[in-house]
């Protein structure tokens, strides 16, 4: 199955980003291009944005045993109502939720392979984290 960015693609993305807005930004402010000040600020930034992005926006997969193939998806398709999202597509044992509403535009997908005896589900860490909170009670 296929999972998306890890830590380490979130952590660059957000870190290089917010580095070059926020050394530009500072230069642009404050004329200070030649001292390296804007470069320091914006590591600093950089680095406080890549590890909040890589902790909450990193996709993991966890995997869980199924003895009822059936039930299983209808506990997860409640428990991901619940959560925002509603069943988007199923192609072969894949399923794809999405949220609902138009923050779904920007939001992620919850990726489902259940298969004889165990069901992989893919999303971005927050989500996947509320789901085993909310599967384990």
């Amino acid at each position: 199955m296929t999972t998306g960015p890890g830590l380490i693609p979130t952590f660059l993305y957000y870190f290089v980003v917010t580095t070059l807005i926020t050394a530009f930004v500072v230069s642009q402010q404050t004329d200070m291009m030649a001292t390296g000040a804007p470069y320091q600020v914006g590591i600093l930034f950089g680095l406080l944005a890549g590890l909040t992005g890589a902790y909450f926006n990193r996709n993991v997969s966890i995997t869980a045993a199924v003895n009822d193939a059936k039930a299983f998806t209808q506990t997860l398709t409640t428990t991901l109502s619940e959560l925002g999202f509603e069943q988007q597509t199923t192609i072969d044992s894949f399923t794809v939720y999405k949220r609902s509403s138009l923050g779904g535009l920007f939001a992620t997908k919850v990726l489902v392979e259940i298969e004889a005896k165990a069901a992989t589900i893919s999303g971005r860490s927050h989500i996947i984290k509320q789901l085993q909170q909310r599967l384990k009670a």
